[in-house]
């Protein structure tokens, strides 16, 4: 049997589709690269913000409004997948927020309430009227709000703790001088000056007045940190 023909057939076939190895396949052929996608970033498109598109693709859309589109502005990052297409990067932020209908409201400004302003709460809330000086501090240096849970509550600066830590309210007036010198403690502090008028901190002052006052009915000492006259 004369095996021949079938050689030069097989032979035929094996040139045919090294063919485009040979003669070196260009773009323009059957055989080029296949360029999938773009270069160019995608854009944010739709009536509502919530197409992730090409960059010439008019994203054009219906106006009616979903709660879930504004999921996309607030967690959406537009951009091209490993396949080249246009669209919204998967995370669990964006698809958490899609699941839950759209994003959380925001919620409403603590108020400050009480009787006497010594409340932080979500509402106005009532309570007893008694008066302590320590409610004086939350006026002076109280900052109302949400913490990261989104309790509210005073803030805790240092200013507020020094103050209920020791709200005595310091006292001032024409003949009641208060040197503000640094001090520890009430020890630190004296009353002098020319007529007993002045509270100051002989270590770190002279205690040197004018004469036209006397000595007030009233406390000398460490008040947050200061030398000063308080009741």
């Amino acid at each position: 049997m004369d095996l021949r023909p079938a050689h030069r057939s097989i032979l035929g076939v094996v040139l045919f589709a090294a063919l485009p190895l040979v003669t070196g396949a260009s773009g323009d052929g059957c055989g080029g690269d296949v360029v999938v996608g773009s270069d160019e970033p995608c854009k944010v498109a739709g009536c509502s913000g919530q197409l992730c598109v090409e960059p010439d693709d008019e994203g054009a859309s219906t106006c009616e409004w979903n709660d879930v589109y504004a999921c996309y502005d607030q967690f959406g990052t537009c951009e091209r997948a490993e396949d080249g297409t246009c669209g919204w990067r998967p995370t669990a932020e964006l698809q958490g927020c899609i699941d839950a209908g759209g994003p959380a409201p925001e919620p409403s400004p603590c108020v400050v309430t009480g009787c006497s302003g010594q409340l932080c709460a979500d509402e106005p809330m009532a309570s007893t009227c008694e008066w302590t000086a320590a409610y004086a501090c939350y006026g002076d240096y109280g900052i109302c709000e949400r913490d990261a849970g989104g309790v509210c509550g005073w803030r805790q600066t240092e200013e507020l703790t020094a103050c209920l830590a020791d709200p005595r309210e310091p006292v001032s007036g024409a003949c009641v001088k208060s040197s503000g010198d640094a001090c520890e403690s009430d020890a630190d502090c004296i009353g002098g000056g020319c007529g007993g008028e002045l509270c100051f901190n002989p270590n770190v002052s002279s205690g040197a007045s004018t004469c036209e006052c006397t000595a007030p009915s009233l406390g000398c000492g460490c008040v947050q940190g200061q030398c000063t006259w308080f009741e």
